[in-house]
């Protein structure tokens, strides 16, 4: 508001009405780093490390075919992933959401489409070997102990590293 008086000296008043809190917010969405998948150290009973393993799964190896459950979950959901992220920075513009929470929302979507991708698995990727049957007991690729499946997550950090916020979905 701008107020002038009969001496001629003017004065200006700002009233911020939440505008600074959303410039911070639209700002905080390029200082934060969304990730997705197996962020944990868990392992196997055996000592096996679940990213490990997930690694080889995902881009196969000398022994075992690929069967990339994760680039399957974003590369066949990309418009439903863009969609959410879409929705979510407007929440954030509009003032309905925080950035982390936007985040979140766009990395639990994420984390569920993974998992859907490894419960559909035995109707897209290479069937498991007869030996692998026999050792694993059971014939649907990528769920033998659930292991994979469960260890999935999400998390949203500053680009230095400091989480701000993790889950499962």
């Amino acid at each position: 508001m701008i107020k002038s008086s009969r001496s001629g000296s003017v004065s200006v008043t700002y009233t911020d009405n939440g505008l600074g809190k959303l410039l911070a917010e639209l700002a905080a969405l390029s200082e934060l780093v969304l990730s997705v998948g197996l962020l944990g150290s868990e392992r196997y009973p055996g000592g096996e490390s679940v990213a490990t393993v997930g690694a080889i799964l995902e881009f196969g190896s000398e022994h075992n075919p690929a069967r990339p459950w994760m680039r399957r979950a974003v590369i066949r959901n990309a418009p439903r992933i863009e969609a959410a992220q879409a929705h979510e920075y407007t929440r954030v513009a509009l003032g309905e959401r925080s950035a982390v929470d936007a985040l979140a929302a766009v990395g639990k979507l994420i984390a569920e489409l993974m998992i859907d991708s490894i419960d559909t698995a035995s109707a897209w990727a290479m069937p498991n070997t007869a030996d692998t049957i026999s050792a694993k007991s059971t014939t649907s690729p990528l769920r033998a102990t659930g292991k994979l499946r469960s260890s999935i997550s999400w998390q949203v950090a500053t680009k230095d590293g400091a989480v701000k916020r993790r889950g499962k979905p």
